[in-house]
């Protein structure tokens, strides 16, 4: 891992007072402050297998010249986390109603290229999880193909596929017309060279909504003319493709002159559920389209369902003006929120997370689980349930920091709840216990007659940790140069942990300490150096 260039560098040796054991002992370390506004951290994960090995990076659009990393440079670069931490300059404008739009490409020989459009638009902090795929080996029930270097003008028309592969059995054709034009969201053509994506999302006894990027809930849905649908939840789907192009400026095509003729094969065990039987030659079927620059969907015009005379396979046919993330299936209405519980307990500023189940009140089936914060006066928010319906949220003594194996019987269930209802329910948890705090603190001393300078000290030092050995990085706290000491409730004393720091707002992780155990419920790290003194 490639450290981040300091303008100083300080070795210096680390102890632990009270005769505890110092993680980073021995440990160079050094620090530039960091930008901490407006940042935006891209978690690129694979769909199947290992990140790639090496990755070409590019910072692309309208406003990639204010986008700079943590320490305002322009040396992008994927950790070995596989986490990109981007920023905007300090000498950005950017608002709600003015954002930063620029995209992320990255790129990997044998994998789908992929091109993130971001929207800065506040100075928070935002996450993104782009995902690569390998083409010549994608999970199971995907497959996708890449055609590059498409000359325009287009003289001749194209077929584009997706492959068989891993026995897949259902694929997806896209015919574009010769002539065709590609256009930006402006309705400037591109003049090209492009690059032309085609993935595509079976029902095969699998779930498609695992891929799709809200997953079966698609939230604020409109129809071509406006009208407002609200939130959906895909119910069954019969099958999903994306199609996407792109310039070699990165640029994305939204609108195509001509429209893009597309046959979808289907699994012919799949249930119609407005008429409760297999699809057959004749039926409808509901289509949605999600645009990934806005993050919207929209209803469009149901497919077709026709048989192929040479497979008799069902096909679902559909002509499309915009390259875009198509899903064919049927949906029900769910709340955006309702019901809402108030927390009463005996946690204050505990920062770990407890398990809750949300089930039906009437069948106890699972409906959903999540952790959240269970201190006092907090607010538990169910979204994205169906309508209509009467559920019970369970609460267990189970958290998302140690706790381990079967999480039992909850500490509370609820009476049955009515979905949608608003009006917030007090949730009784007084008999949760506190679980035993650790005090993390960073302690620099100074020789007699010198005093701390606070003032040269780390803007922010950030800690995470990981049961010891299994590189499972999660984030303890975060401390600043004024306030170098605080307390956690996520670890736990004799336990061994691995622990690492950064000072660059978790660009790069310099600072590493294996199987540290906390003990007399502490862990401090003890820095005496002149570097951080004045007279």
């Amino acid at each position: 891992m490639k450290k981040t260039v300091l303008p100083f560098f300080l070795s210096t040796l680390l102890f632990l007072s009270n005769a505890c054991q110092n993680p980073l002992d021995d440990v160079g370390i050094g620090f530039k402050d960091p930008i901490e506004n407006g940042i935006v951290e891209l978690r690129f994960r694979s769909l199947k297998g290992p990140l790639p090995k090496e990755i070409e990076l590019v910072v692309a659009g309208a406003d990639a010249d204010k986008i700079v990393t943590t320490l305002n440079t322009t040396n992008y670069k994927v950790n070995a986390d596989g986490v990109l931490i981007l920023a905007a300059s300090p000498e950005a404008m950017y608002s709600k109603n003015d954002p930063l739009s620029f995209v992320v490409a990255a790129k990997s020989a044998g994998y789908l290229d992929i091109v993130q459009p971001v929207e800065m638009a506040d100075t928070g902090r935002h996450s993104l999880s782009p995902k690569w795929l390998k083409l010549s080996d994608p999970p199971t029930y995907l497959s996708a193909t890449q055609v590059d270097a498409i000359e325009l003008p287009l003289v001749a028309g194209f077929a584009i596929k997706t492959p068989v592969i891993n026995q897949k059995k259902d694929n997806v054709t896209a015919w574009i017309e010769p002539g065709t034009e590609f256009r930006m969201a402006t309705g400037t053509n591109l003049s090209g060279p492009l690059t032309a994506a085609l993935l595509h999302i079976e029902n095969r006894g699998n779930n498609p909504a695992d891929f799709l990027p809200t997953g079966s809930i698609m939230s604020s849905v409109t129809t071509a003319g406006g009208e407002k649908l609200g939130s959906l939840q895909l119910s069954q789907i019969a099958g999903a493709f994306s199609l996407e192009f792109h310039d070699d400026q990165f640029q994305l095509v939204q609108q195509v002159s001509k429209p893009v003729s597309c046959v979808m094969t289907l699994n012919p065990a799949t249930i119609n559920p407005a008429l409760g039987r297999p699809l057959q030659p004749g039926d409808e079927i509901p289509l949605y389209r999600y645009d990934r620059v806005t993050q919207l969907w929209q209803q469009e015009k149901p497919g077709l369902v026709t048989r192929n005379a040479s497979t008799g396979q069902p096909e679902c046919t559909l002509s499309i003006a915009h390259p875009a993330l198509w899903v064919a299936g049927w949906t029900q209405a769910v709340c955006d929120e309702g019901p809402i519980f108030a927390v009463s307990s005996k946690l204050n500023q505990v920062d770990i997370q407890y398990l809750c189940k949300v089930v039906d009140a009437d069948t106890r089936q699972e409906l959903n689980s999540f952790y959240t914060p269970l201190n006092n006066g907090s607010r538990i928010v169910l979204t994205n349930l169906l309508q209509n319906r009467k559920v019970r949220l369970q609460v267990f003594a189970y958290n998302d920091a140690y706790s381990t194996g079967n999480p039992g019987q909850p500490v509370l269930e609820t009476p049955p709840q009515q979905t949608c209802n608003r009006t917030p329910q007090v949730l009784d948890l007084q008999k949760l216990a506190v679980p035993p705090p650790i005090t993390v603190s960073f302690n620099f001393a100074c020789p007699p007659p010198t005093k701390l300078d606070e003032s040269k000290l780390p803007a922010r030092i950030r800690l995470q940790y990981s049961d010891a050995g299994k590189r499972d990085w999660r984030d303890l706290v975060t401390l600043d140069r004024k306030s170098t000491r605080t307390v956690s409730y996520k670890l736990q004393v004799n336990k061994p942990y691995d622990i690492r720091v950064s000072t660059d707002g978790g660009a790069s992780w310099p600072l590493e300490k294996n199987r540290f155990v906390p003990d007399h419920n502490t862990l401090a790290f003890e820095i005496a150096s002149p570097e951080f003194c004045r007279y």
